[in-house]
Parts: structure tokens; C-alpha cells; sequence
């Protein structure tokens, strides 16, 4: 008869080397698992970079076809986007904004875009210059007590606010003139001054004609 010896030892050994290969392979499959994630993870986001390149791309030849009207009312549009988000017009704070949005709305609402700009634009021309300090300064500003620069500021509160659309995009053209003016082409060419076509200030004689848009003609001064 034939007996086969057990050695305890050895037995012992195989299992704890079996364990042991068991714990290797799982922790090899676990770091190429990872490894896959992680290269997954990676080649989605060179995608989503990629595709974010070509959609910036495409993006900017789009706004380098823009003429100054689709630029304009690209730019409005953006921030009163932003206002929106933000809570609205009626959240609107910025004394400064505000000024602007007022002159644009009573000197010109309803006038083309390019002559509300054009308003706001002689107002911060004006500030340039130094006429005042601030916009509220230069939209408030009088010679007298009852001549005021902006007409409008003698003939009501001068804290009145608009309503409506033309209000709202008042508030807008305000947002986009003070915050992109770099981007926004002044449509006066630097006026300083304007009147309504249906008047002849005797001032006008003093200043060139810089252009004209809609019911407003716009000035700038002799020597510029």
C-alpha cells in the first residue's frame, strides 16, 4: 500500500502564495481600471477642448463678420443678459449707469440704435473733456440755474427713471458704452454737442459737423 505524507507547512505556503496572487491580480486590475478611467477622463476633456477651440474659433470669424449694428446690439444684449441674471432692470444700482440710461432715454429714445449710442457716447466725450467729474455730473450739469446742457434735466426730476422696452434698452446701452467702449465705434466721430434737425442753436456755428443720425445732429469742436 502507498500513503502520501501531508506536509503542513507546504500546504500552508501554497495558500498564503495563492492569496497573495489573488491580491496582486486584483490590484492590477484595479490600477488598469483606473489607468482606463483616467485616459478616458483625459481624452474627453482634450475633446471638449478641442471642440471648445473650434467653437471659439468659429465664434470669433462670426463677430469679425459683424457690421456695427449686429456688434451693438450683440454687445446690449450680453449685458442686459447679465442684468437679467442678476434680478432684473429694478436691481440696477449704479448711479453712473443710470445717468447714462436717463440722458439716452430722454434725449433719445426712439431715434436709431446708432443715435442713442450716439447720445451716450457725447456724454462720455464730454466727460473726457473734463466738463465734469463724473456722468452724473456731465448729464446734470447747467450753465444757469435754469439752462441746463441736457434739456431734459430742466424740464423734469432729474432722478426720473423710464419704462418699458425703450427703458430697458436704455439700461443696456448705458452697461454696454461704459463697459465696452473699446469695442463699440463712436458713430459721432467724438462729438461733444448735438440739437434736434427742427432747431439752429447759434452754438453750432462754433463747432464742426461731425455727422448726422436720425433726428439729432451731432458736433465736435473747430480745432479737433
Amino acid at each position: 500500500m502507498h500513503m502520501t505524507l501531508k506536509n503542513p507547512g507546504m500546504s500552508k505556503f501554497v495558500e498564503a502564495a495563492k492569496f497573495l496572487l489573488k491580491g496582486a491580480i486584483v490590484m492590477t486590475a484595479a490600477v488598469l481600471m483606473t489607468f482606463s478611467i483616467n485616459r478616458s477622463l483625459a481624452d474627453v476633456a482634450h475633446t471638449n477642448a478641442e471642440n471648445q477651440t473650434v467653437a471659439g474659433y468659429i465664434q470669433y470669424r462670426a463677430y469679425q463678420k459683424e457690421n456695427w449694428d449686429q456688434r451693438v446690439k450683440r454687445i446690449v444684449q450680453e449685458h442686459l443678459a447679465e442684468v437679467d441674471r442678476a434680478g432684473g432692470i429694478a436691481k440696477v444700482k449704479d448711479q453712473q449707469v443710470l445717468c447714462l440710461a436717463q440722458n439716452v432715454y430722454f434725449e433719445s429714445r426712439g431715434q436709431p440704435l446708432a443715435g442713442q449710442v450716439g447720445v451716450a457716447q457725447v456724454t462720455l466725450n464730454r466727460l473726457d473733456e473734463g466738463y465734469a467729474r463724473t456722468v452724473c455730473g456731465v448729464v446734470r450739469q447747467r450753465l444757469v440755474q435754469d439752462v441746463c446742457q441736457f434739456s431734459w434735466v430742466c424740464e423734469r426730476n432729474p432722478n426720473a427713471r423710464g419704462g418699458g422696452q425703450e427703458w430697458r434698452l436704455a439700461i443696456g446701452i448705458a452697461l454696454a458704452v461704459l463697459s465696452d467702449r473699446e469695442n463699440i465705434q463712436d458713430p459721432t466721430n467724438g462729438a461733444t454737442h448735438f440739437h434736434a434737425t427742427y432747431v439752429r442753436p447759434d452754438w453750432s456755428r462754433l463747432y464742426n459737423n461731425a455727422s448726422q443720425i436720425g433726428d439729432h445732429v451731432f458736433y465736435r469742436r473747430t480745432n479737433r
